[in-house]
């Protein structure tokens, strides 16, 4: 397993083909369901946002940093200055779900998704990205409920042509019923160390009796030590290093944007179908460059899905 070097000349600004949007689509976003994001980052493209907590309403700050984290790795631009994210120049709408101390419910999510439903769409967001979890064990007398409420919101959001990433977690244990990353119509994301060339021993997985179902929406990327942008009031660089599947998994919601601004995820197909094609073209690489791609090892116990390529 290896990864491609690139260099700022090879990656295109996707700033002016999302402003444009696609098809009927005015134009295109990536929204991130976190802690907040610094919005006054030199390199970030801030779209607004919304606050869904009551004591603290600026989605413009982010005072944990880790909301701005995932954002960089979605959308930074591609200006000579901190890092070049998935799809540079993406504009980023932030959500904010998540306090300064890390403290967050499923409650203000579900609230923050059903607003999706009704006002983002509108907006022109197809794409989400969710790093965060929370765990309900399987056969627990809870577990059906948050299959049932937290599930079919995320198939709602797929039934209206909407992407969602999720991070799959990082306890080393199998992801099933960490929502919404268990949940079938979210893409869940592990995550690799490329440092190491190998599956990263604290990353969340599917076990190997998963189901075709399971298998169809898990996905690897890149998570350990994943540079990205961090809010200037924190950090004077405006960049910083962190680790885990919460920063595997916007990697792959900048290809989905990505999918989504070529036309080769069109406008009109389901989230699940736009998931299908991402799938595909990981599974493709695979193929095509076994060296740049990340083949599983059922002898392991653990599966950690193909790793995403950025092929559009």
């Amino acid at each position: 397993m290896q990864i491609e070097a690139v260099t700022a000349a090879g990656v295109a600004d996707v700033s002016a083909a999302a402003a444009a949007g696609t098809g009927s689509q005015q134009r295109l976003l990536a929204a991130v369901l976190d802690s907040g994001i610094d919005a006054s980052h030199w390199d970030l493209e801030y779209a607004g946002g919304k606050s869904f907590l009551a004591d603290d309403t600026d989605a413009g700050k982010d005072d944990l940093g880790h909301g701005t984290h995932v954002a960089g790795t979605i959308g930074a631009k591609n200006n000579g200055r901190g890092i070049v994210g998935i799809a540079p120049g993406a504009p980023i709408f932030s959500l904010k779900v998540l306090s300064s101390n890390q403290l967050g419910y499923m409650s203000t999510v579900i609230v923050a998704v059903q607003w999706l439903l009704t006002d983002g769409v509108k907006l022109g967001i197809p794409v989400v990205n969710i790093s965060l979890a929370a765990y309900v064990a399987p056969g627990s007398k809870d577990y059906d409920s948050y299959v049932t409420v937290v599930c079919g919101l995320m198939k709602q959001l797929s039934d209206a042509g909407v992407v969602v990433t999720a991070a799959a977690g990082n306890n080393n244990s199998s992801l099933r019923g960490n929502f919404p990353a268990s949940c079938p119509t979210v893409l869940a994301v592990t995550f690799l160390d490329t440092a190491a060339a190998a599956p990263s021993p604290g990353s969340n997985f599917l076990p190997t009796d998963a189901t075709t179902e399971e298998l169809a929406s898990t996905m690897s990327a890149p998570g350990s030590s994943i540079l990205s942008t961090f809010p200037l009031d924190q950090d004077d660089t405006g960049i910083y290093t962190l680790t885990g599947s919460s920063m595997a998994s916007p990697a792959v919601a900048g290809v989905a944007l990505n999918c989504l601004l070529s036309g080769a995820c069109p406008a009109g197909n389901t989230g699940n179908q736009h998931m299908a094609t991402i799938m595909a073209a990981a599974q493709q690489r695979l193929t095509l460059s076994p060296a740049y791609s990340y083949a599983e090892s059922a002898s392991r116990g653990k599966l950690l899905g193909p790793m995403v390529w950025s092929k559009f």
